[in-house]
């Protein structure tokens, strides 16, 4: 079979890594201009492209409206696509498959929605080690071929869910909110054992409760806010969604509050411990452990209200990042000699913020 993926980003790359070693051909578009290759060459496309959120908490299509664009003209230039399967696995708003399945619809051609579960660190590897596939389709035969297709690459047979293209959106979006709801549960356990001088029992607690098999032990240790590409904005998207079907679900809003909220709860905990005013410690500023990425991160915010109130912050890193991050010449630059960097492995003097959240998504 000949696979094709557009959008050569972490997922589209991810994607491709977990297919090596199987009896498939591929054709990979890293660039707009490459696009009409892999839908003229390939019998199953992944549409892999990059979807930011707008201001209005809405994610912006616009990158698959191109390639979108692009199976019209393979369609005035006579290019078979009754045979094709176009596979959406961008995370979308609700409804957009549908729209996107609307406008292609006088081309013949198949369209499906497929939501991969993903840590941003650990993409291949999370890729082949989905709990279930979604496939949002009713289609029998493009159930039948993608799921079998996607099988492949896990490490064990899972099983696989088809549903409306819609209920596949949700579902998507569904899964990151009721993530971040966890994470907050557990951080106010943290902050509930905190106040009543119980921070030595935090992890007795916390241990106790997921030996529950109704909370279970994924995305339940106290410790920062969550952050990243995923979590944050996909819960902000469920939540425009359920004001636009006018429905009044505080929920997605409580949790980003709560999420706020516990950053300020950590800063004035680390700076009532600290006595004599000593440089607080940084064991890296990504949003979750083994990673650099500081999208949306809990740590850097907590890093700069404490520089902000004229605390010192000293910050491990690794010298990659130390090097050639525009960041550390941003920080340098607002807050001087308050704010220094070391390579981790370094052992600075100071209040350590030493627990670290590991997000598993």
């Amino acid at each position: 079979m000949k696979v094709g993926i557009i959008g050569y980003g972490n997922l589209g790359k991810g994607l491709h890594q977990s297919f090596l070693g199987k009896k498939h051909e591929f054709v990979i578009s890293d660039n707009p201009d490459n696009n009409q290759d892999v839908i003229k060459n390939s019998d199953i496309i992944f549409c892999c492209v990059d979807t930011e959120i707008l201001p209005s908490n809405i994610f912006d299509i616009k990158n698959i409206m191109e390639v979108v664009e692009d199976f019209g003209v393979a369609f005035e230039e006579e290019i078979p696509l009754s045979e094709k399967i176009l596979v959406i696995c961008s995370t979308v708003n609700p409804g957009d498959t549908k729209e996107i399945t609307d406008i292609l619809s006088p081309l013949n051609l198949r369209v499906c929605y497929v939501p991969f579960i993903i840590s941003t660190e650990l993409i291949s590897e999370s890729i082949q080690n989905q709990e279930r596939i979604i496939i949002g389709s009713i289609e029998p035969s493009v159930i039948f071929v993608i799921g079998t297709l996607l099988n492949e690459i896990q490490k064990t047979a899972v099983p696989i869910v088809s549903m409306t293209t819609k209920s596949a959106e949700i579902t998507k979006l569904l899964i990151s909110s009721y993530t971040a709801y966890k994470i907050n549960f557990v951080n106010m356990v943290g902050e509930l054992l905190s106040n009543n001088n119980l921070v030595d029992e935090i992890k007795l607690v916390t241990d106790t409760l997921s030996g529950h098999k109704v909370i279970g032990k994924n995305n339940f240790d106290y410790g920062f806010s969550f952050g990243g590409p995923y979590l944050p904005s996909e819960n902000r998207v469920l939540g425009e969604f359920c004001n636009r079907n006018k429905l009044e679900f505080i929920l997605p809003y409580v949790t980003e509050d709560f999420n706020t909220q516990h950053n300020q709860f950590l800063k004035k905990y680390y700076i009532n411990i600290n006595e004599y005013n000593e440089p607080f410690i940084v064991d890296g500023i990504g949003y979750k452990k083994n990673t650099t990425s500081t999208v949306e991160s809990s740590k850097l915010n907590l890093v700069y209200d404490l520089l902000r109130d004229g605390h010192k912050v000293h910050i491990m890193e690794s010298k990659e990042f130390i090097k050639e991050s525009k960041l550390v010449k941003e920080l340098h630059n607002d807050f001087g000699d308050n704010v220094k960097f070391y390579a981790k492995g370094t052992s600075p003097k100071g209040i350590y913020i030493s627990f670290w959240y590991f997000f598993s998504y």
